[in-house]
């Protein structure tokens, strides 16, 4: 019975934490750690605690038709545009029809 506590307290819940929080994108070491001192209490933590969400950036796109290829590079670039903004080469100003 000894070795069977022994086996769970400080084998099976730290690497069952582990996986958890990995699955969660939480820290693995610390749950590992956690783990061994709080044992079943932390597996049972862990697997109530939500998922991290990663915060992600917004794209933002243009649509084709405000688009033009650039003379210097191979990118398109917004048909407003009058300087590159990765090297700073100038473009011909934007032709302006009324």
């Amino acid at each position: 019975m000894e070795v069977l506590f022994f086996l769970l307290w400080f084998i099976f819940c730290p690497i069952f934490c582990g996986i958890v929080a990995s699955n969660k994108d939480r820290s693995v070491v610390g749950w590992v750690f956690g783990g061994l001192i709080l044992g079943v209490f932390a597996l049972i933590w862990v697997l109530l605690l939500p998922p991290i969400k990663r915060a992600t950036t917004p794209t933002i796109t243009t649509p084709t038709s405000q688009l033009t290829p650039c003379p210097f590079f191979a990118e398109s670039i917004r048909k407003q545009a009058v300087l590159w903004r990765f090297c700073g080469s100038k473009l011909a100003p934007p032709s302006r029809t009324s």
